[in-house]
């Protein structure tokens, strides 16, 4: 039985693009500048 809080890759790597979303989204309406790696 996998445990409930366990991520697979996938899951993990998706995640972690949601977030990096709405970091890009949140810099962006405070007017900060969003590190082109961030962009991508």
């Amino acid at each position: 039985m996998k445990d409930k809080w366990t991520l697979n890759l996938a899951d993990a790597l998706s995640l972690a693009t949601s977030v990096k979303e709405k970091a890009v989204k949140a810099m962006e309406t405070l007017g900060m500048t969003v590190p082109a790696g961030a962009k991508s």
